[in-house]
């Protein structure tokens, strides 16, 4: 650490050390409170690295711009921070895992890696990062935090044809980027999705009106967030998927009050047009089984679905 007590500049000639010894893996790991940040000026050039691993970072956008990194092929970033960070790059990643992490809250980090195979975005905050197509991708889990900044107050009923949300969660005028698909056109290409997000959280909800297909995919895990008082949303996805093989779907119990009905509710359950000839079985993993559970079960029943259920204790 320097006179200053910032431990930065000795970090960055470890770094710029390692690149010059032409390490294959660089790990930084800070394990104080207060995060260390990283100088915007200095991106890494090495033809050698393979692995990153940063944790405890506040990073900076010049050093996340990997294209001078040919050989790289794994980001893991934890417990980071990138609330100045426009853009994350490369072109050779593979895997990319980001976990409670923090991101801008006035504007979206955009994720341009377009040879990305596996995607884990999880247990996030701030602005949900936009997501440029990724064509190789096998599988992604996203997980928002339910301190994203992505929710929505008309959590229980809304559909991809209804007026735009105006509410603070769902409406940013700083970022252009809010006038497009923010996740879900991303991870279109995807064969294996996990998306569970609180019933507060409405980013992907709010993707879903921008028409994605989904046409590649064989294995998809859901929780409540897709099961409101009509079942749009879930029926969408179901349309939107051709070759569907596995639905799973993790239910807690607010799903059975996302279900309900207003009392001036009227309207009939959302149907598919069509779903995926692949898809004969859902699994439900449940805690209890209650009229939520017995609900969703007469919908897919309606769609030649058979439903099985799972019980967890925990």
């Amino acid at each position: 650490m320097n006179e200053d007590g910032n431990p930065f500049q000795c970090v960055m000639m470890w770094v710029m050390y390692a690149m010059i010894c032409q390490v294959q893996k660089l790990i930084i790991r800070n394990f104080y409170e207060t995060y260390i940040e990283m100088d915007s000026s200095m991106p890494l050039v090495s033809r050698h690295l393979t692995k990153i691993v940063l944790s405890g970072i506040a990073l900076k956008e010049c050093f996340l711009n990997f294209s001078s990194c040919p050989a790289l092929k794994d980001l893991l970033i934890t417990r980071c921070r990138f609330d100045y960070v426009k853009k994350i790059l490369s072109h050779s990643i593979k895997c990319l895992f980001i976990s409670h992490c923090q991101f801008g809250e006035d504007h979206r980090t955009c994720i341009y890696a377009p040879s990305l195979i596996w995607l884990f975005l999880e247990s996030f905050s701030g602005r949900t990062p936009f997501l440029e197509g990724m064509p190789s991708l096998l599988a992604a889990s996203v997980i928002p935090h339910q301190n994203c900044d992505d929710w929505c107050t008309k959590i229980y009923k809304g559909s991809p044809g209804d007026e735009y949300c105006i509410c603070d969660g769902c409406y940013d005028t700083i970022d252009e980027i809010d006038s497009k698909c923010v996740l879900l056109g991303g991870l279109s290409e995807a064969k294996s999705l996990k998306l569970v997000a609180g019933p507060d959280i409405g980013i992907f909800r709010n993707d879903l009106r921008w028409c994605p297909t989904f046409s590649k995919l064989k294995s998809l895990l859901l929780n409540e967030w897709c099961v409101d008082s009509h079942f749009w949303a879930l029926a969408y996805i179901l349309e939107r998927s051709p070759v569907l093989r596995k639905l799973t779907l993790k239910f807690s119990e607010k799903a059975k009050y996302m279900m309900e009905p207003e009392e001036d509710d009227d309207d009939p359950l959302v149907k598919p047009g069509a779903i995926s000839e692949h898809l004969k079985v859902v699994k439900v993993h449940c805690k209890k089984v209650d009229e939520g559970v017995y609900k969703i079960g007469r919908w897919l029943s309606t769609l030649d679905i058979k439903l099985i259920i799972k019980q967890r204790n925990q």
